[in-house]
């Protein structure tokens, strides 16, 4: 419950804070969180070296991405107040687009792919409030007050529809029939029962689910980012949808053509880490440890 009362304090902050002070008071609890918690600092800049390579970059980016999770939370503390279409045109440079329009004129529902980059969470709600609503995959939090919370949040708008991963399945095969959108990531297995495939330099085990998905019904797989530009402006990138016939052969067996989907988005995620090291927000090793 601890940590239920202070998710709830931190969203009475945000909200009746000035922007500006609630971000100096995230970020006062973020080198906190940095200076303190060893064992995050340690797998971040494990995390990190792996990506940028350098020594001499681990620590200060590893500090920044601390305090872009400090941001992270009052953003998504304040989405269901801020965005809106007014907040969109003035703080959202939104890209692409119509790669979304293309797809769900495919007639086959669309598959949006992210990664715990930026902020996903108001990515989705935007994503909503510009006419496509969706589907959102969740892993459920542990305690049930934090996970309703955090899913209160989420669908406060209405145009977003939360279901957790335990009963993911049928709900998400159900809607890309109806042409409809789901949303999942696609940089961390949560049940061990992903692919081990080349990520960052490592073997990682990711999430078969969107490959799954997209062979089965057919919905194209639309890679979704968003990140922050400056302090308070961000971008939302949609990038080139990948459509299942066009790289699976003729009669491919279903666990093969898994992987050709997995290994055609995956250095899509790959470019946009490291374009944004700073802003991936991946508090566990993300490398494979067999055993």
């Amino acid at each position: 419950m601890l940590r239920y009362y202070l998710y709830k304090i931190g969203k009475y902050l945000a909200l009746n804070l000035p922007s500006k002070q609630s971000y100096l008071l995230a970020q006062f609890f973020s080198d906190l969180h940095y200076f303190f918690h060893f064992r995050d600092r340690q797998i971040v800049q494990k995390n990190l070296k792996r990506i940028v390579g350098s020594d001499q970059k681990i620590a200060p980016l590893t500090r920044q991405m601390f305090r872009n999770f400090g941001r992270y939370l009052v953003e998504f503390f304040c989405m269901d107040k801020n965005v809106s279409p007014a907040y969109i045109d003035q703080f959202i440079t939104v890209k692409n687009l119509h790669y979304i329009e293309k797809v769900l004129a495919h007639q086959k529902g669309g598959i949006i792919l992210t990664a715990h980059l930026g902020n996903w969470e108001l990515g989705a709600l935007t994503l909503s409030e510009l006419g496509f609503p969706m589907t959102v995959i969740a892993l459920p939090h542990k305690e049930k007050s934090v996970n309703s919370f955090f899913n209160e949040q989420r669908e406060s708008k209405g145009g977003l529809k939360i279901v957790p991963t335990n009963i993911a399945i049928r709900n998400c095969l159900k809607q890309l029939k109806s042409n409809q959108l789901i949303a999942v990531v696609g940089d961390r297995d949560f049940f061990q029962h992903g692919e081990v495939l080349p990520f960052l330099e490592e073997k990682a085990l990711l999430p078969k689910g969107p490959a799954a998905f997209s062979f089965k019904t057919g919905a194209p797989i639309i890679p979704v980012f968003f990140t922050r530009a400056e302090e308070e402006n961000y971008e939302l990138s949609v990038c080139r949808p990948i459509y299942p016939e066009t790289v699976i052969p003729d009669g491919c067996e279903e666990d093969k053509a898994i992987k050709i989907l997995m290994k055609e988005y995956i250095p899509v995620i790959e470019s946009q880490i490291r374009k944004y090291p700073d802003q991936w927000m991946m508090f566990r090793d993300y490398a494979w440890q067999p055993g």
